[in-house]
């Protein structure tokens, strides 16, 4: 570690490995899938492949939140060896995990006050927290210190640019994000719909196309316009084994963007439970996040 602080994140973050480095960690979070606990201890956490092929074949699937003692555990773990913690948490408009972080660091806090918790509320998911975990690694490495990295990090939280779809708009209805009707008269249609992560770090639907090729084009040419004028030299892509539509938006992207490093990874289970099978995400950095 280059300075003596941790950097984490929950495991609903998506960063390809070979950008992390020593010095960074992330708190496991736990899915039931048909009534079998996954919290590696119990049973060992399953393959992003094994998972979505269940998933896939109509395995009933439940997420939980970050319990606050679990939160307080892994924090305190860190502190007591002598580091400070800069944690990029999972957006609070998706998840009730966050609170759960600021009640742990203010206990913690009184408890070693000579120690320093960080904490930020990402407003994202999967890639997008992968994107400022990315950035405040290499913020760190240039020497910077915790405070100054948190409010550099915190300053990028509203340009995190998340654009997704998914195939099954039914999975969107049985996790309460779609109605009925809608999913039904959606699926017959062929409709795509394209879905963003707003300013509140909530889904939103954004658009809806007809057809999966045009899809993938819209949503290559509203990241293009959104990313104009800033520095990226990496945009992350994620998916639920949906590797050929990820190829094919890697492509556009690299075409409409100039850039060249587009990394594709699976989606964390946490997040691919409530997407479905099929979906596929990017983030980028650009404009602040606005459905407009």
């Amino acid at each position: 570690m280059d300075t003596k602080y941790f950097i984490t994140s929950d495991s609903t973050t998506d960063i390809p490995e070979n950008l992390c480095e020593n010095g960074y960690d992330t708190i496991k979070m736990t899915y039931v899938l048909d009534g079998v606990l996954y919290d590696g201890e119990t049973n060992d956490f399953l393959s992003p492949e094994a998972f979505y092929e269940q998933l896939r074949a109509g395995a009933i699937v439940s997420t939980s939140l970050v319990p606050e003692h679990t939160a307080l555990e892994f924090f305190e773990s860190k502190l007591k060896a002598g580091y400070d913690v800069l944690h990029i948490g999972f957006s609070s408009g998706l998840s009730g995990t966050y609170d759960n972080y600021v009640k742990a660091k203010e206990k913690l806090e009184k408890k070693y006050p000579e120690r320093k918790i960080a904490l930020i509320d990402s407003k994202s998911a999967s890639g997008g927290e992968g994107l400022l975990v990315l950035k405040a690694i290499r913020n760190r490495k240039k020497g910077m210190d915790i405070a100054s990295n948190a409010l550099d990090v915190e300053a990028a939280v509203d340009n995190v640019i998340h654009l997704f779809t998914v195939d099954d708009l039914m999975h969107l209805y049985r996790g309460g994000r779609l109605s009925k009707s809608k999913a039904i008269m959606g699926t017959l249609a062929h409709i795509k719909p394209v879905l963003i992560v707003n300013k509140e770090g909530k889904l939103e639907q954004f658009m809806k196309v007809s057809g999966n090729n045009l899809c993938i084009k819209t949503i290559a040419e509203n990241l293009a316009h959104r990313v104009k004028g800033f520095d990226n030299d990496v945009c992350f892509i994620t998916h639920t084994m949906a590797l050929n539509n990820a190829e094919k938006l890697k492509a556009k992207i690299q075409e409409l963007t100039g850039v060249n490093d587009v990394r594709i990874m699976p989606c964390s289970p946490i997040i691919g439970a409530h997407l479905g099978y099929g979906a596929v995400t990017v983030e980028m950095f650009g404009e602040p996040k606005n459905p407009k």
